[in-house]
């Protein structure tokens, strides 16, 4: 699904879950859920190898996100009758909704494939919490993982079931959560 129609609409009647699935099996289970009809999401970045030929790295190994709605015991037996799914994710016998706002930031960053170089990273500090200010994750929060370059970044983004998606972003784009009075890199966001 194109992000403009994920991120255009407004809340959806079925919210997302996750499916806890055997390793390497996500494209599997992408495709047996379309295949019944369902709607399935695996985040995946495609990656050449070096001898030639590419392959799909997820961004949750081991997980497939579905829309289907996990609580109706007729969904929930299609879902865990797949045969590379081990579980729906959740506390005891009740599923964990993931929340729209972090499946569309998840798809932003699948959708980004480049940025602009700009500002020094010098202004940052891994594992600083940073507002991204502007481009096309704007409005998200997350942490500076590591500095790439002198003007580069890697920020975590996203946090999904105790994991996260990173991207790289240009240091302009991004301003502290929390006031560091050695670093003047912009204006200080407040929660």
């Amino acid at each position: 699904m194109p992000l403009n129609q994920c991120a255009g609409m407004g809340p959806k009647a079925i919210p997302w879950y996750a499916l806890h699935v055997r390793s390497n099996t996500e494209p599997i289970v992408e495709a047996t859920l379309a295949l019944e009809g369902l709607s399935g999401f695996f985040p995946h970045q495609k990656l050449q190898r070096t001898r030639g030929g590419a392959y799909l790295k997820p961004y949750f190994p081991g997980y497939v996100f579905t829309d289907v709605d996990a609580l109706s015991n007729r969904r929930r037996h299609a879902l865990i009758s797949i045969p590379q799914v081990l579980r729906i994710v959740g506390i005891g016998l009740d599923p964990v909704v993931i929340p729209d706002r972090e499946i569309a930031a998840v798809r932003t960053v699948i959708d980004v494939a480049e940025v602009v170089k700009a500002a020094p990273a010098k202004a940052f500090s891994e594992g600083e919490e940073v507002f991204i200010k502007c481009g096309p994750l704007k409005g998200l929060t997350g942490n500076v993982m590591r500095l790439q370059s002198a003007t580069r970044i890697v920020v975590f983004a996203i946090g999904l079931l105790g994991q996260g998606v990173s991207t790289e972003l240009d240091a302009s784009w991004l301003c502290p959560l929390r006031p560091n009075p050695t670093k003047n890199s912009c204006s200080t966001i407040s929660r």
